[in-house]
Order: C-alpha cells, then structure tokens, then sequence
C-alpha cells in the first residue's frame, strides 16, 4: 500500500512540474509577443519577424491575467473552463486579449466601482471583452450584466465598440 502512495505522490509531482514549465514557457511566450508589439508600436518603420501568436490558452490567460490580478487566485479549472468559453465566441490570442484588457480595464473598473455588487476578475474581463465588441461578446454576459452595463454605459460618456479589431 506505501508503494501505491509513493508512486501517486511521484506522478503527482510529475504533473505538477510539467504544469509550472508549461506555465513559464507561456510566460515567455506571452511576454516576448508583448515586447515585440510595444516595440512595433514605438518604432513603426521597424520591421520585425513576428512568430505565430499565441493561442489563448490556460497557461496564457494565467499570465495574462495575473499581470492584470496579481492578487487573485485563478484556480486552473476555472480559468480552463473561462477560456473554452471565450474561445467558443472567437479565437482571441494572448496578445489580443492583453490589448483588449489594456484599452477596457479602467473603464470597467469605473463601473466596478460604481457598480452594487462586487466583479470578480473573471466578470470584469467579461465586462472588457463586451465593451471591445459587443456584438460578437453579446453573450458572454448574463442578460441583467448586461442590462446593467448597458444602463451605466449610458451615463458615461464613451460609446462602446461594435468591433475595434
């Protein structure tokens, strides 16, 4: 019976190695297309070989995410199961949705903080996705998220976007 415990305990060792270098390559990864893009933007008569970005996936959000929430603890299942679902709507990239979040957070945070109920970073990652396009991100949020989004979007002075990509 020790024997079956310690092989459990290796192959759960295991995995958990193979999850934290899968995660620092994402970081790399995500990071050196962020270089490459705020270099691009600074030097436009630069030309830079760009790579194949990034498909947004658990380890890409989580670095993504983490540099927006440091605070927060993204539970892998949960950001999995948030990630299909921004998937299922679009093929966003790392990158992408780092621009996204750049450009929307504060906005969302306003409303965050103007807001009766408290948003999780999941929810406000929704929120900024919705106002980059809300066509396409119409049914990320519930239908009285939404509502009242809308009704606060109202009062402030931006217009959202039907699609700034």
């Amino acid at each position: 019976m020790a024997s079956l415990f310690e092989l459990a305990d290796h192959e759960f060792l295991s995995i958990r190695e193979q999850t934290v270098d899968l995660q620092i390559k994402a970081d790399a990864k995500v990071e050196a297309e962020a270089q490459k893009e705020n270099e691009q933007l600074r030097r436009p008569d630069l030309v830079i070989q760009r790579e194949e970005p990034t498909q947004l996936d658990v380890f890409s959000f989580m670095t993504v995410a983490k540099k927006r929430f440091p605070n927060y603890n993204f539970f892998t299942d949960a950001a999995d199961g948030f990630v299909q679902e921004i998937l299922d709507t679009s093929e966003l990239t790392a990158t992408s949705l780092d621009a996204i979040l750049s450009q929307q957070l504060p906005r969302v945070q306003r409303y965050r903080n103007a807001c009766a109920y408290p948003l999780n970073p999941y929810t406000q990652i929704r929120h900024a996705l919705y106002l980059q396009d809300a066509e396409k991100y119409s049914r990320i949020l519930f239908n009285r998220q939404r509502d009242a989004f809308e009704r606060w979007l109202e009062s402030d002075a931006l217009p959202i976007s039907s699609n700034r990509w």
